[in-house]
């Protein structure tokens, strides 16, 4: 299990009432929404960092198309 720290988190009430009601641990939750969020984050900054080299292989696909075309039987 990795290591866990305390943080402040400033929440709408009414959300937290809410969530609480419905036997939601926040904690959980919070940490779940703060690992997806870094997740795409992470996935966009490698896009924008390859965006070139994945623009240069389309674009070789469409010239020459892919290396198994011509084993297709359809």
């Amino acid at each position: 299990m990795a290591s866990k720290i305390r943080v402040n988190l400033t929440l709408d009430a009414a959300l937290v009432t809410e969530a609480k009601a419905r036997g939601l641990n926040l904690s959980a939750v919070s940490e779940r929404a703060i690992a997806n969020e870094t997740r795409d984050a992470r996935m966009r900054q490698w896009g924008e960092e390859n965006r070139e080299a994945l623009q240069t292989k389309a674009r070789l696909i469409a010239e020459d198309g892919l290396w198994s075309d011509r084993l297709r039987l359809f």
